[in-house]
């Protein structure tokens, strides 16, 4: 099964979140916090997702990158998602 993210910043409370859509763009869970080096869905129980989601910052980036800049998360994280087979 396949799932789609959306990924979206809010201003007010300086953090990035997502929501997770089924493949035909149901919402699943809408509004997961984007929490760095904490396994993020951990505690869901949802069909066909047997993991959660990693977000870790890129090794060689100083620290403190994404409050100085918000919109370039992809440059400074890097999203894992980790599960059983």
């Amino acid at each position: 099964m396949s799932y789609n993210i959306k990924f979206k910043y809010n201003t007010r409370s300086q953090q990035w979140s997502f929501d997770l859509y089924s493949r035909d763009n149901t919402p699943v869970i809408l509004g997961i916090v984007l929490v760095p080096n904490y396994p993020i869905m951990f505690d869901y129980e949802i069909d066909n997702l047997t993991g959660y989601f990693w977000l870790t910052e890129i090794p060689s980036i100083s620290d403190n990158k994404i409050e100085q800049y918000p919109e370039a998360l992809n440059k400074y994280y890097r999203l894992y998602y980790t599960y059983e087979e």
